[in-house]
């Protein structure tokens, strides 16, 4: 155990590229529907919902607390590598006066470190965001989890029970 508490995770960036790259390739059809927000908040219901689940996230990257939720804390250099592999374009525009950054698939995972099982989260919880604003998401991942760190801290996967409704 760590000094708060959670149980050591371990954090395979490999598989969190490749995961990084699946959501990706979910949105290739719709690429305006993806954007940094949704991104990062698709990666950590991902993660914390695989964690309640199992006992184990699905990447075990850090996530830290920022004003408009969690984020990733490598997805900026997983981000680079895809590009640099030429199996994602990353491109800004201007919506509505702000920057968006969008994610065109170039190629589709060609990699077996995220099984089946996981490619089925990852796609529920991406459906579930698809439908969402990046503001409707940001706003629901201020949940206990988020709550319970200070910005900039990581927010430790040992709370992703606080995610999840409870049966009276």
């Amino acid at each position: 155990m760590d000094h708060t508490g959670e149980t050591y995770i371990k954090y395979d960036y490999s598989k969190f590229v490749d995961v990084v790259h699946y959501i990706c390739e979910l949105f290739s059809s719709q690429p305006e529907a993806l954007g940094q927000v949704k991104l990062h908040k698709i990666l950590y219901f991902a993660d914390m919902t695989r964690f309640y689940e199992t006992g184990g996230p699905l990447t075990g990257v850090e996530y830290q607390k920022q004003p408009y939720g969690p984020t990733a804390r490598d997805l900026a250099k997983a981000l680079k590598e895809l590009e640099s592999r030429a199996l994602l374009e990353v491109n800004m525009r201007q919506v509505f006066g702000y920057k968006k950054v969008e994610f065109e698939n170039v190629r589709p995972l060609q990699s077996n470190r995220v099984n089946d099982d996981e490619k089925e989260l990852i796609r529920a919880v991406a459906e579930w965001a698809r439908s969402k604003t990046a503001v409707e998401i940001s706003e629901f991942s201020h949940q206990l989890p988020w709550e319970s760190a200070n910005l900039g801290e990581r927010i430790d996967y040992a709370t992703a029970g606080m995610l999840f409704p409870r049966k009276v």
